[in-house]
């Protein structure tokens, strides 16, 4: 089993639970589009299946796995001949979630797909660590964080474009790695144009990339408020304000609090930012944060 197999296991496995706080990284749409060497939109022309019997990962109920010939209809990143081989396309469970896409059907050829993909060892051979059934102008078949269901492919073709930008200029691990302070600003502006896309998956990777800094500047403070109205990234948006160095997180973090108050590993890191902003130590009494905020407002 490859990192990216194992990356999309993880997610569908352990869910929200994993802390944000962590270095581990969600296999989200976004998170893909910079793992992926190339990106293409591929017609199957010849299907060989991987018996199921003789895969040893041990890794559940899967159909099993096909290497396929695929001839390149499109390509939305990185250039690719006409003509590719994709190896070990894993084809679905259809008995369980664990798989982060849902099956194909068992007629591969003639299929097209959205294929993220890796260079092999071999010329002209690809790994495809995420594959995503394309029907018409609509890519369909997905459990796939941050793109689940049904998609318009010009949607996915908006996202990619705006991504690709942003993510040159702040990739994944950017501020864990030697930058200089033009790197640091160009990633910053980068960030902030993420935060200010339509598409509710790109404001989440420049958010996670902020999370990745020790302080996040108080002018993100009105690019990560809109994220508090996204269920599915309310999550990452109060650990961002965590982080800002802003009395306008403070209302948040109370909330945040309140959210989590089941959760003592969480809500002591939104005391401990409600602790550094405000120089009061309540602990996880929520009654007396929400009584001294409101004195302290007025």
């Amino acid at each position: 089993m490859n990192k990216f197999t194992g990356y999309l296991l993880a997610a569908c496995f352990l869910g929200a639970s994993v802390s944000l706080a962590t270095s581990w990284e969600a296999p989200t749409f976004s998170n893909s589009v910079n793992w992926a060497s190339h990106i293409a939109i591929g017609k199957v022309t010849k299907v060989k299946r991987i018996d199921k019997s003789k895969d040893k990962s041990g890794l559940g109920s899967f159909k099993g796995y096909a290497d396929l010939r695929v001839e390149v209809i499109e390509t939305l990143k990185g250039d690719l001949p006409e003509n590719i081989l994709v190896t070990r396309v894993d084809l679905g469970d259809p008995e369980t979630m664990s798989s982060p896409f849902l099956p194909l059907p068992d007629e591969l050829k003639g299929l097209n797909l959205l294929f993220f993909l890796r260079e092999t060892k071999e010329k002209g051979s690809y790994e495809a660590y995420l594959r995503l059934a394309v029907e018409g102008e609509k890519v369909v078949n997905s459990n796939f964080i941050g793109l689940a269901g049904t998609q318009p492919l010009k949607d996915i073709r908006a996202m990619i474009s705006e991504l690709l930008p942003i993510q040159k200029d702040c990739p994944i691990g950017f501020w864990k790695s030697e930058r200089t302070a033009e790197d640091d600003e160009l990633a910053l502006e980068a960030c902030k144009k993420a935060l200010r896309s339509k598409y509710d998956e790109v404001k989440w990777y420049g958010a996670r990339r902020l999370l990745d800094r020790k302080q996040i500047p108080s002018d993100f403070i009105d690019d990560l408020t809109p994220l508090l109205e996204i269920e599915r990234y309310r999550f990452l948006a109060f650990h961002c304000f965590a982080k800002a160095n802003d009395m306008r997180a403070v209302p948040v973090l109370i909330k945040a609090l309140k959210q989590y108050e089941e959760q003592p590993e969480e809500q002591k890191r939104f005391v401990d930012a409600l602790k550094r902003l405000t120089g009061q130590d309540f602990q996880g009494d929520l009654d007396r944060w929400e009584a001294w905020w409101r004195k302290y407002k007025n």
